[in-house]
């Protein structure tokens, strides 16, 4: 991918890193937002500003356009993370969650593994 891309020195591992520093630097304000804005509206949003700057990423000229669309994707994409968790947490009953989160953490640590 490294030489693909035309990265030089570091910058795959940058590539990656600004990644997860969009991730979280961006859970903070949805897990703010979820509560507060109607789902029919902010979700649809989330997905329209993932799709816009997943898209903007073939144009990049520069690693640090590229760079920046990175960080505006992992911001919108985290947001479906934590709205998945509240969507399945908030149909099981309480002891239910107890039972089921440690297995779902388990199963995706096997699936990581592969």
């Amino acid at each position: 991918m490294k030489e693909e891309l035309g990265f030089v020195g570091n910058e795959l591992v940058q590539f990656q890193t600004i990644f997860v520093v969009g991730n979280v630097v961006g859970l903070l304000p949805f897990i703010y937002l979820f509560p507060r804005v109607p789902m029919h509206l902010l979700v649809p949003s989330l997905d329209l500003g993932w799709g816009i700057f997943t898209l903007l990423q073939y144009r990049a000229q520069s690693f640090g356009e590229i760079m920046a669309y990175r960080f505006m994707v992992s911001i919108f994409e985290v947001s479906h993370i934590y709205n998945a968790l509240i969507a399945i947490l908030a149909f099981l009953l309480t002891p239910s969650i107890g039972k089921l989160l440690p297995w779902c953490t388990f199963r995706a640590w096997q699936l990581v593994q592969k």
